[in-house]
């Protein structure tokens, strides 16, 4: 409902992370768990990457990126820019979601204003692609 909610006011881009612990909280008990976690958040991506169609997908974390991509069909994801060191951006490849802008970044990357600077160059780059080419009359 949140994320419809969000696409309704105009949202464009779709970001998928981890929550980050609670101070204090206690690390993931084991690799299982962290496997099904990884798993709902593919699903819940794909899922909406599905109905609402963004402009672009972001995903923190190499684990994170992988099993969003994994679900989506993508054969992976093509390489165009660096957004900020070791945060990436580009597009989709295969799949049904085929050249999808879509960043990433390693989760523990870049300070607290990072994945605001890779949602901001996906915005930008859907700005672009919803505008097209332009031409010049003379």
């Amino acid at each position: 409902a949140a994320l419809r909610a969000a696409a309704a006011e105009g949202a464009t881009v779709l970001g998928v992370r981890v929550a980050p612990e609670p101070t204090g909280a206690a690390s993931v008990p084991d690799p299982g768990t962290a496997a099904r976690i990884l798993r709902a958040l593919a699903e819940i991506a794909r899922r909406a990457v599905a109905e609402l169609c963004p402009g672009g997908l972001y995903a923190s974390g190499g684990d994170v990126a992988a099993a969003v991509t994994s679900a989506l069909g993508a054969d992976g994801f093509a390489i165009e820019t660096e957004v900020l060191p070791l945060a990436i951006a580009g597009h989709l490849v295969g799949g049904p979601h085929d050249g999808l802008p879509f960043a990433t970044k390693g989760g523990l990357i870049g300070g607290p204003d990072a994945a605001r600077d890779c949602l901001e160059h996906l915005r930008a780059a859907c700005t672009r692609r919803t505008l097209g080419p332009t031409s010049i009359a003379t």
